[in-house]
């Protein structure tokens, strides 16, 4: 079953994330090489109310979805260790699924046209994998401390079910 609940939350994460390609990309624009935010113009106040109201649905199913999950399948008792492990697998998954398909293959190497930020076709930064791979380290850590903090509500939620 965990096999097939990380694809539904991979597919779940990337559905969510196409409208902000397709409305406007430089609503993503902090996850961009620097050498490509250097060359554009900062994100207007519009943009990013935007990204808020984009991210808002995103936010809530990569942290949502695995919580789910782990209360649905949760053991008789609380135990915050196999909380913790199914949110942080699950958001690993998306990780490595982030970092392979959605950075390294769509956005270094396709590199379709709905992610290029006007000015900066051709850049060198899209072909950036290094800065992809540091953002897939720094991704482990995060999502283990929302996976601790995930876990620890969990616990006590599973404590009163």
């Amino acid at each position: 079953m965990f096999v097939l609940h990380s694809l539904i939350y991979c597919c779940l994460i990337v559905l969510s994330m196409i409208p902000v390609g397709l409305v406007n990309p430089r609503m993503m624009l902090h996850s961009y090489p620097k050498d490509i935010q250097d060359v554009v113009p900062p994100r207007t106040l519009k943009e990013r109310q935007q990204a808020i109201i984009f991210a808002i649905p995103i936010i809530m199913i990569m942290i949502g979805y695995p919580a789910a999950v782990s209360l649905y399948y949760r053991p008789d008792e609380s135990y915050f260790m196999y909380y913790f492990v199914v949110m942080w697998a699950m958001m690993f998954v998306f990780n490595v699924f982030d970092l392979l398909i959605l950075d390294w293959l769509m956005f270094c190497y396709i590199n379709p046209k709905f992610i290029i930020i006007e000015g900066t076709e051709g850049h060198s930064g899209y072909k950036n994998y290094r800065f992809h791979f540091i953002g897939f380290l720094k991704g482990i850590f995060i999502t283990a401390v929302i996976s601790a903090m995930v876990a620890g509500l969990l616990s006590l939620i599973g404590a009163f079910m």
